[in-house]
């Protein structure tokens, strides 16, 4: 597969870019959770409850889709936030 100057381009200013606003720990802890043995799939999901960027129902509402509810669809109690869904739903 050929590769594309503009695409490597792209992604060393993406790296040097995050470098440099990033702090040294914080670029410590990055890379130690991307070398983690497990599946890629679990990684992105457990970064995306780490960033708050799953599409439950209170950050859906945040970007504008209008819900009939914002409670929880396994159990109903609380409202359906990354910490419940993930943390304290006593059903999911």
């Amino acid at each position: 597969m050929k590769e594309d100057a503009s695409m490597v381009f792209m992604l060393i200013s993406a790296y040097k870019s995050l470098r440099n606003v990033m702090s040294r720990e914080t670029w410590r802890r990055f890379g130690m959770f991307w070398s983690f043995k497990v599946l890629s799939s679990t990684q992105v999901v457990a970064w995306w409850v780490l960033l708050n960027k799953m599409a439950t129902r209170d950050n859906l509402g945040r970007r504008g889709v209008v819900l009939e509810s914002n409670r929880c669809v396994m159990c109903g109690g609380e409202e359906e936030t990354v910490n419940h869904a993930f943390f304290s739903c006593k059903i999911a």
